[in-house]
C-alpha cells in the first residue's frame, strides 16, 4: 500500500479469500480519522481464516496502533520502520526492525545513505518505539 488512507482509500481488496494476507504498509504515508473507520470496517471484513500480516510498518500506522486498541485487531506485526537520525549529518532515515526490542541495535548496524555514518535514536524516536512496544505488548 501506498500514500494516504482516507475517506478516498479503496481498501476492499484486502477482503480477498486468502490463507495469509502480507500487507506493506511502508508506502503509507498519512492516515486520517476517516481513514481509521474505514480500515478497521475492513479488517474485520475479512475472513478469520486468513492470517493478516503487517509488513514495514511505517510510523503512520503504527502511530494508530498506539491510540485504537482494535486497530491492529488480529494482525500479526512482522516488522516496524523506526526512525531514526545519521549521527553525523543528521537526515533521518527508516530502519526496518523485526524485534522491536532490539530497535536500537538494529538501528545502529545501520548506516547513513548519505555520509556512511551510523545511525542512532534520539529521545523522540526512542519514544516512539517504546509507546509501539507497549502497544504491541497490551495486544
Amino acid at each position: 500500500m501506498s500514500g494516504a488512507i482516507d475517506g478516498q482509500a479503496h481498501l476492499g481488496a484486502l477482503i480477498e479469500p486468502a490463507r495469509v494476507l502480507r500487507i506493506d504498509l511502508a508506502g503509507v504515508t498519512r492516515i486520517d480519522s476517516l481513514g481509521v473507520r474505514e480500515w478497521i470496517r475492513v479488517s474485520s471484513a475479512i475472513p478469520e481464516t486468513t492470517e493478516i500480516v503487517w509488513v514495514a510498518t511505517g510510523v503512520p500506522m503504527a502511530t494508530q496502533l498506539t491510540m485504537i486498541s482494535n486497530f491492529a485487531d488480529r494482525a500479526r506485526i512482522e516488522s516496524i520502520h523506526v526512525p531514526c537520525r545519521c549521527t553525523r549529518c543528521g537526515l533521518e532515515h527508516r530502519t526496518t526492525c523485526a524485534d522491536l526490542g532490539q530497535a536500537e541495535l538494529d538501528v545502529r548496524r545501520s548506516t547513513c545513505n548519505v555520509c556512511h555514518a551510523p545511525l542512532g535514536l534520539d529521545d523522540d524516536d526512542r519514544a516512539f518505539v517504546a509507546s509501539v512496544l507497549e502497544a504491541l505488548e497490551a495486544r
